[in-house]
């Protein structure tokens, strides 16, 4: 990602797996702030208590489902975009996110830290003009 584009760009990234959330923390280096959080119950916490423009967020959360924080945060006033991350790669799964706001869905495989990088990239160029 171009430390340019992602000026002012404030990222959470909401992942219980360290080794996954590790891989997006690499993919993710520029100028974007990126927080982490490891359960959907502190996710939902720390967006009430922040702004943030994107949310990078686990489908399967110890605590809860990421389609459910999704639905929460979508919900808000000044809701994030949010990108849903899955290892299970599910076609159904996918759509379920769309159709419930998210802005991108990315499969957890071998090129999972290109893949992510290339959606918040792509999301934040079109950003502002949706």
């Amino acid at each position: 990602m171009s430390p340019e584009d992602a000026k002012g760009i404030r990222i959470l990234l909401v992942d219980d797996n360290l080794d996954h959330a590790q891989i997006a923390l690499r993919a993710l280096r520029g100028d974007a702030r990126v927080d982490a959080a490891r359960l959907g119950g502190e996710a939902l916490e720390r967006a009430g208590e922040e702004r943030y423009d994107l949310v990078l967020l686990d489908y399967r959360l110890p605590d809860m489902s990421g389609l459910d924080v999704l639905a929460q945060l979508k919900a808000r006033k000044d809701a994030p975009a949010v990108i849903l991350m899955s290892a299970q790669g599910s076609e159904e799964v996918a759509m379920q996110a769309l159709k419930a706001g998210a802005a991108g869905y990315v499969v957890k495989n071998a090129d999972f830290g290109k893949r992510l990088a290339y959606e918040v990239r792509e999301w934040i160029a079109t950003r502002g003009k949706e």
